[in-house]
This record gives C-alpha cells, structure tokens and sequence, in this order.
C-alpha cells in the first residue's frame, strides 16, 4: 500500500501543471430549443435530423478550405411541426442558408468537401416524401457551393449523380494538369430490398461545371444494405460508407469503409426498434488511384481490393466504420451494448489497413481505444498533425456512460508509430447535459500545425426525454490541442484523480472488510466458548450418570441378582424419571 501511494505521489509530480485540451463554447447553428417550465421539455421550432431510432441518422457534415474557411450542413427536418426535410449550411461567424427540395419531397443525409478556396460542393439524397416509411433512398444530387467570407452563394440547378441512391460521402483527389479538379462520392445504391457500395469521380472543370467521369458507377462492395421488411416495417440496414485518400510512398489509394448489413438483422424488442443490428460487419477496400487524374475514368473492378482480415467484434458485430488515411475506427458491440442484452456494453477501436505485398491489403494493430461507452452512434476520426513521421488522430464519438440519457461527446488522441496504435489521452468535450444529450459528431482539421492544432466538431444536440431524437440542435465546437507531451501528461492528471478515488474506494472497502470480518472472528470465538462449556457440563452429568451405574452394580452385586444391562438402564431411566416428576 506504501509502495502504490509513493508511486502515486511521483506521478502526480511528474504531471505538474500540464495543460488540457481546449474547448470553445458551442455555436447552436439553427434555432436554438429552449427549455418550456411550463410543459416541462425542450421545445424547439426548427428540428435537426430525423427520429435515430427508426433511421440510422447521420450527423451533420464539415468542410475545411485551403484557407481555414469552415462550412457546416445539417438537415433541418421540421418547422413548427411541419415536416420540411431540407438542408442548412452555415459558417461559424455568418447565417444560416438551406437548399430547399422539390415540392412534396425531402433532402437528408448531407456530405460537404472541399475542392479549393472558398469552393465546396454538397451533396444530398432527396426522397419522395411519401415514401421515406418504405423506401429510404432517391435521386443522388451535388450542389456547388461557394463561400465569400461569410456570404454563401450555390448554383439553382443541382447535378444529378445518380437514382436509387442514399448516404454519400466524398472526398478530395487533387487536379490534372489543366487545372480541372477532381472528386471521388461513393454512395449505396439501392435494387429493391438490397443494394451496392459505389463509386463515381466527379470532375470540376475550371468553368465550374461538373461531370461524372465513369461511364457507370464501379462496385466497391455488393450487397452490403439491407431492407429488412417485418410485419410489414421496413428496417434499413444502410452501408454508410466512408472514404479517404492514403498516400504511400509514390502511389495513391482510396480507402473505403463500410457496414455489411447483408448477414444482419434488426433487433425488433417489446420496446420496438431501437436502431439496432446484430450480425453487421465493418468491412474495407481500397482502390488503385492513378498517378494522372485525366485517366481516373479508365477504372475498372480489377483496381478494387477487398481487406483481407478480421476486425474486433461483440456478440458478432461491429459498425459505423470511420477512415482517415489508412486509420480506420469503428465501433466493437451493438448500438445499445447492455441494454439489449448484448454480453458487453460497446468500444470504440481502431486499426491500420496496411499494404501486405502482391496488391493485398489488411487489418493490422488493431486497439481498443475506448472502452465500454454505451453509445448511440459511431465515431469519426481526423489526422492533427504529423511529426518526423509519427502522424496523430482524434476519434470522437458519442458517449453515454453517464446513463440514459446523459450523453456526451468524448474524444481520444492517438498516435501511430512503427505500424503500432498508442493512446495519448482521452478528453471529456461537454460534458454530460442536463435534460439533453450530444449524438452523430463529424469532425475536420482547421490548422494541422504540430503542438498547435485546430479541429472543429459539429453534432446534433437532441432533447433527452420522452421526445427521444424529435426536436434538437445542430452545434459545433472548436478543439485546441496542443504539445502531445502535455496533452498525455494532462491525461495522466486525471488518470491520477481517478486512481487517487479508487485508492480511497479500495482502502475503504479494506478498513470495512477488515472490520467486518474482525466482528465475525470474535463472534465464532464467543459461540466457540459457549459450545466449550456446554461440552463441560454435558461431560460432568455423564460422569455423575457413570458414578450411579457403578454404586446400582455394586448393590446388585450384594444382592447376587443376576441382571442384564438393558435391565439397568431401564432402571436408571425410571428413578430418573421418578425423582423428577416426584419433586
């Protein structure tokens, strides 16, 4: 015990006055929702993002320029009541502008990126409004999005990418030489109850237009989403896949991540669905980049390498993958963990897709990162800086171990190093709310500069209580981080807070357990002297008993009658019980 308070005591010298991440206030970018006394919840008149129980909510999208510009979309579902399903864009110091769909349908699932100063291009899927209950994907369309200051401006008429489609996300390439620049989407596209993972290049000419440059979509992965139709509900297993550019050596990939809905179902309880899938699988692919992008539309199926490998998984699955370069998180468990019956409440990891020789590729050094959060939604992670080779993440994520609901935004700092993930810190980012709760973070790098780096997160902050995800917010915050040294060293403080209580907890239970069981001992020790004295005297009538028989034998023995002992003992009993009932 002396040693462990010693090694304390040099930790907490060691640690000294590090500093801790930094957080900035957060920015509500639509109407704010207010608390009503009078009915006693939240009200909110503009709502962000649909119910996440009954649909696998994404969460806003981010975009940083070359200039540091932040541009943040977020679905605005409802106004006053009245489903409206348009998109929100807004920058941290400017007003909100929204991409309106067509009459009778909706727009959701928003992915931002950007392609040069002051240049981004969105992308939305837009549904019939009548048919999201059954059919939960539609017309695949990108905006092009311009950015002066604080001032938005986008073209009236979107490009039309593709049909059947649902949950795009996209990624910078880079530029040919003619100045033409390039984008890669990759997105479900839907055939009935299943549908593919795709990807399609975009090329943004210096005019601005856009065009598909492949002739069809190529096929990343088949039959990874899943309409599950019980009793007449339709459950959407959606692939949701992610891509980022990973550069190695002179060469360049894309790196796809997914969830494989394809061997899964929805866990439909007494309490209905919950938005949870057991059986679902994060799955990985890369795809050969050329090192001329004006042949990007030359790619073909045999450009495509499926992962080889296995990642962690808890009663079978794991999802809501997540990449940035070849750093790939997800989460290990079922969406609700414990609540469900689930044997472990879930974790966060991550792994490292690496280049195995021969075009193979694989899962290596996969960590857990995070452990039993009890989430709702999956992380996302982004590079913070780099040094001497040694390049540094942050994975946030959703975390509800405060309880139901009391859920906060938690992120963890780590670095990958000769092939190996290493935990930094882990940070506390809100805090646990009070009557609401922080769900589907996105995050981008603002300024990658080493000890000194700038991310932002935005997120849906929604109503907690019986509402569920119906009204909410959408937010952002700003990040610092700074020296890894001190940010590992300020981990290391709270880590000692923490132990510090456990030493108090443990030394506790000792002092009660040594006391309890020092009451015990004495206990048995005084019924061990009550039974030492019931043998005495048990010992003492036997002996008296013993001394009659004797005295009995000897006048018998004067007498010359002849007696059995049964004889005696029946004797002994009847003047015992003589004497007793005489008295």
């Amino acid at each position: 015990m002396r040693r462990t308070t010693a090694l304390l005591a040099l930790l907490a010298a060691l640690v000294g006055q590090a500093s801790a991440v930094s957080v900035s206030p957060q920015l509500t970018l639509d109407t704010e929702m207010k608390w009503d006394q009078q009915q006693g919840r939240y009200v909110d008149s503009d709502v962000a993002a649909r119910d996440g129980y009954y649909y696998q909510v994404k969460g806003p999208a981010v975009a940083v320029d070359s200039a540091g510009t932040v541009l943040v979309a977020w679905e605005e579902w409802s106004e006053n009541g009245n489903v409206v399903g348009k998109i929100g864009l807004r920058t941290p110091s400017g007003s909100a502008a929204y991409v309106t769909p067509e009459s009778g349908h909706v727009d959701f699932a928003p992915a931002l990126v950007s392609y040069g100063h002051g240049k981004f291009l969105l992308a939305v899927t837009e549904v019939p409004q009548d048919n999201l209950a059954t059919q939960d994907y539609g017309e695949l369309l990108v905006y092009n999005v311009s950015v002066s200051g604080d001032q938005i401006s986008m073209d009236s008429q979107p490009v039309q990418v593709d049909g059947n489609a649902a949950y795009p996300h996209m990624v910078y390439l880079g530029s040919d030489n003619d100045g033409n620049e390039y984008v890669a989407i990759v997105y479900e596209k839907w055939n009935g109850g299943s549908g593919n993972v795709v990807l399609q290049v975009l090329k943004i000419y210096t005019n601005g237009n856009i065009t598909p440059v492949l002739g069809q979509p190529l096929v990343i992965a088949e039959g990874v989403c899943k309409d599950y139709v019980k009793d007449g509900v339709h459950y959407f297993g959606h692939a949701r896949p992610v891509a980022s550019v990973y550069q190695q050596g002179g060469s360049k990939y894309l790196v796809v991540v997914l969830t494989d809905y394809s061997q899964a179902s929805p866990n439909v309880t007494s309490w209905g669905f919950y938005g949870e899938w057991k059986g679902c699988k994060v799955k990985a692919y890369v795809v050969d980049l050329p090192a001329d992008l004006s042949t990007i539309g030359e790619l073909n199926q045999e450009d495509v390498h499926e992962v080889q490998g296995s990642l962690s998984t808890s009663d079978n699955t794991n999802e809501c993958p997540w990449v940035c370069d070849n750093v790939v998180v997800y989460r290990v468990g079922s969406l609700w963990g414990g609540m469900s019956g689930d044997t472990t409440i879930p974790d966060i990891n991550a792994a490292l897709i690496v280049n195995s020789g021969d075009g193979n590729w694989t899962f290596s050094s996969d960590t857990t990162i995070y452990r039993r959060i009890y989430t709702q939604t999956g992380p996302t992670v982004a590079k913070v800086y780099t040094d001497n080779g040694t390049s540094y993440y942050l994975s946030v994520f959703a975390d509800n171990s405060g309880g139901f609901g009391r859920e906060r935004l938690a992120g963890v700092l780590f670095r990958v190093k000769d092939g190996k993930i290493q935990v930094i810190a882990q940070y506390d980012l809100t805090g646990f709310g009070s009557g609401y709760y922080y769900y589907c973070p996105a995050l981008a790098t603002v300024n990658s500069e080493y000890k000194n780096a700038e991310l932002v997160v935005a997120c849906y902050k929604g109503d907690s209580g019986s509402r569920g995800h119906s009204i909410g917010d959408a937010v952002i915050l700003t990040v610092g981080i700074g020296d890894p040294v001190d940010e590992f060293m300020s981990s290391a403080a709270e880590l000692l807070n923490n132990l510090t209580g456990t030493m108090d907890v443990v030394n506790n239970a000792i002092f009660n357990s040594y006391s309890g069981l020092k009451k015990k001992v004495s206990d048995l020790e005084k019924k061990a002297n009550e039974l030492i004295q019931t043998a005495q005297e048990l010992k003492h009538t036997v002996e008296n008993l013993e001394g009659r028989v004797k005295k009995l034998e000897q006048k018998l023995e004067r007498r010359k009658v002849a007696i059995s002992p049964m004889a005696v003992l029946a004797a002994i009993l009847t003047l015992a019980a003589y004497r007793r009932y005489s008295r």
